[in-house]
């Protein structure tokens, strides 16, 4: 009697144990599919390959010695000969300290708040130790690129990306998904009612 007991136990632990290793190993199959699908359909179709190696290791160490490797592998490299030499310079550069002049033509264009070709943002000063920095276009570059990765998680070809519903990180003042969906409503209702002529 106690021995069919132990029996009943040990055949049910073993039923459990083999459920538990199939679902783990179907759960592995299905990591595998969704990270490559394609290389995971083709080990599943493709017909198993088992060759024995007929040689023995000495030979394939030498071999792959021999193949990837080079007798004048621990000769030192000398300087390349298809790189051309860069010519002499033809001024002597100028290292002397900048000039109180010079200085003063630098500082008296962001007073005035002039706006040169190489600068992106205008900034002036005013009063005499306020400087209003350009923090609008700096806002504005930053809500275009949240709305543009709003607009990109999407509508990403990856139906994974598409439906994951990743949430794009603002303040709390401003959400980027809010907007988006705002602009997209009022398109909907421009397309629905058309333009209406104000004033």
């Amino acid at each position: 009697m106690l021995w069919d007991e132990v029996k009943r136990k040990l055949a049910s632990l073993r039923r459990a144990e083999h459920i538990r290793k199939r679902r783990k190993r179907k759960e592995k199959e299905r990591d595998n599919f969704f990270k490559n699908p394609f290389k995971h359909a083709k080990q599943l179709l493709e017909d198993k390959k088992s060759v024995k190696l007929e040689v023995t290791k000495e030979k394939l160490k030498q071999h792959i010695r021999g193949q990837y490797s080079h007798s004048a592998r621990n000769n030192p490299l000398g300087p390349p000969g298809h790189v051309p030499c860069p010519a002499p310079p033809t001024s002597q550069f100028n290292i002397t300290l900048p000039k109180f002049c010079e200085v003063r033509e630098v500082v008296k264009k962001p007073r005035k708040g002039v706006r040169n070709d190489n600068t992106i943002f205008v900034t002036g000063h005013f009063g005499r130790n306020m400087l209003q920095l350009p923090l609008q276009p700096i806002s504005l570059g930053y809500k275009q690129g949240k709305t543009r990765l709003v607009q990109e998680l999407r509508e990403s070809t990856d139906q994974l990306v598409r439906c994951a519903d990743a949430q794009v990180r603002t303040g709390r003042k401003w959400k980027a998904q809010v907007e988006v969906d705002q602009a997209i409503s009022r398109l909907q209702h421009l397309e629905v009612v058309g333009r209406v002529q104000a004033g």
